[in-house]
């Protein structure tokens, strides 16, 4: 498949992923703001939404070497262009400020800086402008066992 198709369904995995948690917190804390009496528990249910997107776009991709739930699936990994380990708030950034918070206005940006730069660079390997902004590529992350057999074969022919 081809890389920008994985970063699609990447995305869309993630996307659904973090909307389907934050909607049980959110219609929970909903439900529980209709009585007085369990104004609390929707407060608790607000905070477990923000603990939720902290985990899932700040903690995980750090934990995980650049991967969320969707790149894990579709075997990506985001690093940074300079070889550094992403920071935390590099990668939060990233996965959730500029990828969800401002997704009406970003989309469309990016599709328009993807097309001029797929026009301007006549290639399709292109970075988008999250990533350009951030300092950071996507690449395939080849599973450990194409790495062991890839040493394997080095070792056979020397």
């Amino acid at each position: 498949m081809k890389l920008y198709v994985r970063r699609i369904v990447a995305y869309l995995i993630d996307f659904g992923v973090l909307s389907f948690i934050l909607g049980i917190y959110m219609l929970s804390g909903y439900l529980f703001y209709q009585k007085a009496e369990t104004m609390n528990k929707a407060i608790f249910m607000v905070l477990c939404a923000v603990v939720s997107v902290y985990f899932l776009c700040g903690y995980i991709p750090v934990k995980f070497e650049g991967q969320t739930i969707g790149k894990m699936i579709t075997r990506l990994q985001v690093v940074s262009i300079y070889g550094k380990k992403r920071s935390l708030w590099q990668s939060f950034c990233r996965e959730f400020i500029l990828k969800y918070s401002f997704v009406i206005t970003f989309v469309p940006v990016v599709v328009i800086y993807y097309i001029i730069n797929i026009i301007m660079k006549k290639s399709l390997q292109v970075q988008f402008i999250h990533d350009e902004l951030l300092h950071t590529q996507v690449k395939s992350k080849e599973s450990r066992v194409m790495i062991e057999k890839a040493d394997l074969v080095l070792k056979v022919s020397k």
